[in-house]
């Protein structure tokens, strides 16, 4: 499975250092070292997400907190289980060093006084290969059929989304529902209307 991406750097108090990052271990991806530079850093699936995961992993798994120079991993999803040192948890201080590991994928907490090393350009990266892969695959194609199969992948993607969504409000469905259940009411869920 593949990181995705990182994105929304621009919540929370900013991290001043700009020297703490994950260094992606294990699972493909272009950029290995992900700053830190918010002092929240949301994890998971979902498009929201400062680190996003691909696989099994629900759209919102865990964040990373920065208080006072002090990295707190706090886990809000049950599954899938993470380990940090190997060791299962659900609420880690952490240090420098440590290992995160989260279904298939893992990362170490890393801190430089010369900030994030940069990305080696030498490397080869898996999107070259699968741009080149797809120029091959597409190179004896007609446009009618180019078009066509364009259109065969709007509606995948289309389908793919329609299909998060629907997760994303069942799990905020469960999420009412529990709430509900610990507060001790026995009335059903409000829904807000959304205003445009």
């Amino acid at each position: 499975m593949r990181v995705i991406h990182a994105t929304h750097q621009d919540q929370g108090e900013i991290n001043s250092g700009i020297s703490d990052w994950l260094e992606v271990r294990r699972g493909r991806t272009q950029f290995p070292h992900r700053p830190l530079i918010a002092s929240r850093c949301l994890i998971g699936s979902g498009s929201n997400c400062h680190l996003q995961l691909g696989g099994e992993v629900p759209m919102l798994h865990s964040l990373l907190v920065l208080q006072e120079g002090q990295w707190t991993l706090e886990v809000v999803a049950p599954e899938p289980t993470l380990f940090v040192n190997g060791e299962a948890c659900r609420h880690r201080a952490l240090s420098v060093g440590d290992r995160i590991q989260l279904a298939e994928f893992e990362f170490a907490l890393c801190r430089g006084e010369e900030g994030v090393p940069k990305p080696d350009r030498r490397r080869p990266h898996h999107q070259a290969f699968m741009v080149q892969s797809l120029r091959e695959e597409t190179a004896g194609l007609t446009a009618s059929e180019l078009l066509e199969r364009l259109e065969s992948e709007l509606s995948a993607i289309e389908l793919y989304e329609q299909g998060r969504q629907q997760g994303a409000m069942a799990l905020l469905d469960a999420a009412r529902r529990q709430s509900g259940s610990q507060k001790g009411s026995d009335s059903a869920p409000q829904h807000r209307r959304r205003v445009a």
